[in-house]
């Protein structure tokens, strides 16, 4: 049984280019496992 990949973005939002690559290699991945894209935003009160 294969892990679940978890892709974890902290911050701003992704530059069109980087979520292409995201996406892309999200979609080689599917076949082989789990994948999920998590985007969090960052709290600058507590950093």
């Amino acid at each position: 049984k294969s892990l679940p990949v978890r892709l974890f973005t902290i911050g701003k939002k992704r530059s069109k280019g980087t979520q292409l690559l995201v996406e892309e290699y999200m979609e080689k991945l599917k076949s082989y496992c789990s994948v999920d894209d998590i985007q969090l935003k960052s709290n600058p009160k507590h950093t």
